[in-house]
């Protein structure tokens, strides 16, 4: 995944130097938006619409992951070190340095507190092809601490997704597309979402939705382009992490998020985490 441009040559046993070179930001900003392959339901993306602004003090736990200081992905605050977010944010394998959190800010632009990343962990049964296992853990060189910044409950292997009779009760937040054609705004928003069914949401994606994933949506709101790797919180806890979904945000197709109850998922981030 990572580009290198080799200007030494492998010959007798001479060893061949590479210069890493890092991938654009255009080439990053498309990775991260494409789709899981598709599979007969027609073409599909990371996936707010239909929310609305809030100050980072109702949501302390979101941050915005950078890539060469440029937004690119939502994740959570777990411990005043430690961000969940999703693998496909990271699969290209990026430098540590090429990456920094955000915290404490509902602005891209300003405000908050900048975090180095010291380093990240990929669930190493990560599909990029499927978005199976799309979880990852970072690690930051400084503590994300201050007004604005507060680290979430994780759900555990007892968790249960809501039942769809509860509601819009899922939050889900992040500086996503307001519309399926806009653009990554700087205020940050929120939306509530009604929990779907497992069986149902992988009928409506004809079988591709596997165990370690979720579903949620509702017409005219969803989470979008530039949301990806952000939390899905019922009650307080996080449940879930924005994964993937319609092209046309907010078409009533159904949202898909990693489910961070999987015994897969919550064991990785413990195994990374000690969390």
């Amino acid at each position: 995944m990572v580009s290198l441009s080799c200007i030494g040559v492998l010959l007798l046993g001479a060893c061949c130097v590479c210069a890493y070179v890092p991938l654009s930001l255009e080439a990053v900003l498309t990775r991260v938006k494409r789709a899981p392959l598709a599979s007969g339901a027609g073409d599909r993306r990371l996936r707010i619409v239909g929310g609305s602004k809030a100050p980072i003090e109702d949501v302390p736990y979101q941050v915005s992951l950078r890539y060469l200081q440029t937004h690119v992905c939502g994740g959570s605050i777990v411990s005043h070190s430690w961000v969940v977010t999703a693998a496909h944010c990271l699969d290209w394998y990026p430098r540590n340095a090429e990456l920094s959190v955000r915290a404490g800010s509902g602005f891209l632009s300003a405000g908050g507190s900048t975090h180095e990343v010291f380093f990240y962990h990929l669930h190493e049964q990560y599909d990029a092809n499927g978005f199976q296992w799309d979880v990852a853990t970072v690690r930051v060189r400084t503590p994300m601490v201050g007004p604005g910044r507060s680290p979430i409950p994780l759900a555990t292997v007892k968790s249960r997704w809501p039942s769809p009779a509860a509601g819009p009760i899922v939050l889900v937040s992040g500086w996503g597309y307001l519309t399926a054609k806009g653009h990554v705004v700087d205020d940050l928003r929120v939306v509530r979402l009604h929990a779907i069914e497992h069986e149902s949401c992988n009928s409506t994606w004809e079988g591709y939705v596997t165990p370690d994933m979720v579903c949620a949506g509702g017409q005219g709101v969803d989470a979008c382009d530039g949301d990806s790797g952000g939390p899905a919180v019922v009650n307080g806890v996080l449940l879930g992490i924005i994964s993937w979904g319609a092209i046309e945000c907010g078409s009533g197709l159904p949202g898909v998020f990693t489910n961070i109850a999987h015994p897969s998922v919550r064991n990785f981030i413990h195994r990374t985490t000690m969390l």
